[in-house]
C-alpha cells in the first residue's frame, strides 16, 4: 500500500496534466483560428 500523500500527489499530478492537455488544445485551436483568419498557410 502506498502512502495516502503519495496518492493524492499522483491524483493531483494526473488532474495538472489533464487540464494541461485541455488549455494545449485549446491553444492550438486558437492558433489555427488565428492562421485561418489571416490566411497563413499551415501546410506548405
Amino acid at each position: 500500500m502506498s502512502a495516502p500523500g503519495e496518492y493524492d500527489f499522483v491524483m493531483k499530478h494526473k488532474l495538472l496534466t489533464v487540464l494541461l492537455v485541455i488549455l494545449g488544445l485549446f491553444i492550438l485551436l486558437f492558433l489555427y483560428d488565428v492562421f485561418s483568419y489571416f490566411n497563413i498557410p499551415i501546410i506548405s
